[in-house]
Parts: C-alpha cells; structure tokens; sequence
C-alpha cells in the first residue's frame, strides 16, 4: 500500500517556523512517537483524548522507515487493537490494509459522518467496532467475503434508513447497539446468532426478535406489541415507554431473570411462572389485577406495580421467599391497609399470608398446587390451617 508523501500538513507548516509553537508541536510528536513505538511492542495502539484532527500516517499504514533507532522489525508485534476515541477527527482513511490483522477499533467520540466503506473488507479480523457519540448516518457493509465482526457499538449517532443494510450476512455478530438513533424507523434483518440487542430511544414501530436472543432492549420506541415467543434464551425484556396496549400475555419465557414493561398502556398482563424470573417492572400502566402466576415465581426478589389501578394484591405474593421489594404507591387499594404497606415489603407479605386460601377451600383438585402449599407450609399460621377443618378447632387449639 503506498502511503501519503507528508503525515500532516499542518505538521510541515509548524516544522518551517522557528516559533514556540514549534516547539510544542515537537514535544507533541515525540511523545506520539512514544506511543507508536509502544504499540510496536505490545500490539495495542492508544491515541485516545489527544485531541486529534486526523490519525498519523505512521498508525495506519506503518513502514520500515517508521522504526527508532534500536528497533528491530522482525519484533514488532502485529497491531490487534486500536484506540482513537475521544478526539476531533471528521474523517478516517480509506484505506485500513496495512494493518489488517487489527481486531479492536474503538474511535467513539469523535465527529465523524462516515465510516470508509471498506472498512470491514480491509480489516478481515475485526471483533469489535465502537463508532459511538459520533455523527454517522450509515454504517460499512458486509463484505461478499464475510467478516469476524462480534460486537458493533454505533449508539448516539444520526443513524436512518437502515433496511438495505446487509448486517444479516455477518454471521458472527452477537452484539449490536444502535440505541438512541431517533431517526430509525425500521431495523435491517438481523443475523441469526445475535445475542443482545439495544435499540432504545429510536423510532420503531416494529420488531422482529432473533431466536437467540439473551438480552433485548428496546425501551422508547412506538411499539405496539413484540412477539417474543420461541426466544427460549431471553434473559433480559426491556419495553417500557412504548405504546403497549390492552392485554399482553407472555409466552414461556424459561430462562427471563428481569422484565420490564413499565409505562404502557396495558389493562391486562400475564405472564407463564419462569422459576428464574427475579425483577418485574408494570409500573405506570392501568392494571387492575395482577396474575396470581407470580406466586409461583419463586425467585422474584422485586415487584414495581406502582401507579396502576390496582383494588387488591394476589395473596400468592406473601408465600415469595425471596421477595425483597414491593412498590405499589399510586394504586387504589382496598384489600390491604395503608399502614401495612407503609410498614414494608415483609408487612404486605405476612399480611397477605394471614388471606391466602387453604385447600380445604379449593374448589376441585383440579386447583391443587404443590409448589404454593409448600411455600404456604413456612407459615405458622398456614401450618395450623393444614390441620384444622374448621375455626371452631383452630379456636379450640389456641386456647
């Protein structure tokens, strides 16, 4: 690859003039070339929050020429990573191929508009690349060749009309954030094995999930539903402030540990018992109900349903383990004095154990459920029950 005949003109100016302002560019060049050399030996190039207008030839297209005295060639170490964040570059090169064995690409920060449309042609072996908080409004396509692209990081950006980008045929891609892109309306396909997906604060109005998904947040947008079922790897549901509406039952979801739907519109919410699920946000919706599925939740450790409409609480709640925190102010409740939910997460708990049902009171056996008469069964209260028939002998025995 040939490289440009002078590294900066702005350099050769200042080299010209015997002022103090040469001076300080010099200091500025020798620890740059301190920095060069380091990379040499160690295969890690950081240029970050230098200020820099654009990269010095020497880091992109390195020469034998560009070696100190004492330097051997044959123990320069091959570039992996490169760092140019937080600088003022408006541009990077075209051409990337003299160091092509680089696998990190960090140059977030920075105020660019594009990125070089080979990019991902001449850097084969490129894992990560962070263009975040820059100016962007597309991204470097997928070479014919593919490439090992694992995570892409464009967040903050002025990203739109992304529907023929070719992000699909990156099969090694497990990592995309585009969030905080308002001008997106519409995603791309994704590759299949994409396992996290952040596309908060855009314009969506549709989602189409990927079957591998762990971790999906896509808080808001104008989304009025997302199907979610099948995606048995889902650890991780954000939609709040979306346009949710209505009801909205959840699939089996084995493997979700935190979900979040505050800030809808739902009257209605449901969910399948998922035995790792440990956060759950409805908050700021018009439910009038919760399901009595969450007391079989057993792992739920906090409960947001604050500013709703709720009359009562399921009594499946108080028999949670683990249960920590229960937010419920803004809700016209009825079934559980103020003083009691004044009183604490532990208080709504044993309150709500002293009117949960015994199976004497079942309707059928249809309605028998192991797992909460065990939970039911650390309760002294509910232990008593278990043996009495009716209030006369429970009476009777605590006298």
């Amino acid at each position: 690859m040939s490289r440009r005949p002078h590294p900066s003109q702005r350099f050769m100016a200042h080299a010209q003039d015997a002022s103090r302002n040469d001076v300080l560019q010099t200091e500025t060049s020798k620890s740059l070339r301190q920095v060069l050399r380091a990379a040499r030996a160690t295969g890690a190039l950081a240029l970050a929050g230098r200020r820099l207008r654009e990269l010095p030839v020497e880091s992109y297209a390195p020469t034998p020429d560009d070696l100190d005295e004492g330097e051997k060639f044959w123990e320069i170490v091959e570039l992996k990573s490169f760092d140019c964040s937080h600088n003022k570059l408006d541009e990077l090169p075209s051409d990337w191929r003299a160091i092509s064995t680089l696998r990190q690409l960090r140059v977030a920060r920075n105020s660019l508009s594009m990125l070089p449309e080979a990019l991902l042609s001449d850097l084969p072996a490129l894992e990560l690349l962070d263009a975040g908080d820059n100016r962007l409004r597309s991204l470097p396509p997928v070479p014919a060749a593919g490439c090992a692209l694992k995570t892409l990081l464009a967040p903050r950006n002025a990203l739109e009309k992304l529907e023929r980008w070719n992000i699909c045929e990156c099969l090694t891609l497990e990592t995309l954030s585009l969030s905080d892109n308002e001008l997106i309306k519409v995603l791309p396909s994704l590759p299949k094995p994409l396992r996290a997906l952040d596309v908060e604060n855009c314009s969506l109005q549709h989602l189409q999930p990927t079957q591998f998904l762990e971790t999906l947040a896509a808080a808001r947008n104008k989304l009025k539903g997302v199907d979610v079922g099948g995606l048995q790897k889902l650890k991780y549901l954000d939609l709040r402030q979306n346009e949710l509406q209505g009801s909205l039952q959840l699939p089996s979801l084995p493997a979700l540990a935190e979900l979040f739907i505050g800030h809808n519109q739902l009257q209605h919410f449901d969910l399948k018992p998922s035995p790792l699920i440990a956060t759950i946000d409805v908050s700021s919706n018009s439910l009038q109900k919760l399901p009595e599925s969450l007391g079989r939740c057993i792992n739920l450790r906090a409960l947001d349903a604050s500013n709703n409409d709720l009359a009562e609480l399921p009594c499946s709640l108080g028999t949670l383990p683990k249960l920590q925190r229960i937010a419920l102010d803004g809700n016209p409740l009825r079934s559980v004095r103020r003083d009691v939910i004044e009183r604490g997460c532990e208080a709504i708990k044993a309150f709500l154990r002293t009117r949960a049902a015994t199976p004497a009171e079942k309707t059928s056996d249809d309605d028998f459920d192991p797992l909460a008469l065990a939970n039911r069964v650390r309760d002294p209260v509910c232990v008593r029950r278990l043996f009495f028939t009716s209030d006369a002998e429970l009476c009777c025995d605590a006298i």
